[in-house]
């Protein structure tokens, strides 16, 4: 797996802008549970854009990522939190979403 580049962000801010309405912020959410929410709503409403991310990231195609096991997704998020700063990007999302969705 790869480190995240400027072209993931651009590929993110997409997913962002098709489910950002959507994503479920709170004051008292973690950013943890800004990030399970971001994903979860991401499978729902990008899903072919979050699996062209989790694809590239994973340096495989999209035929080769849909291949893998059923856990293998997860895995590609586990690695991410733990080798990114997904807390603080989690933390921007939150706020941009409150932002530009709330009304």
């Amino acid at each position: 797996m790869r480190k995240l580049n400027t072209n993931d962000l651009m590929t993110v801010v997409g997913i962002l802008g098709k489910v950002g309405a959507n994503v479920k912020t709170s004051e008292d959410m973690t950013n943890a549970q800004v990030g399970l929410n971001f994903l979860a709503t991401a499978a729902q409403y990008a899903e072919q854009d979050l699996t062209r991310l989790l694809a590239n990231v994973s340096e495989m195609t999209i035929e080769e990522f849909k291949e893998m096991p059923i856990d293998y997704p997860i895995e590609v998020i586990e690695w991410l939190a733990e080798n990114e700063d997904l807390a603080s990007f989690f933390k921007r999302v939150k706020g941009l979403t409150e932002k530009l969705f709330k009304k």
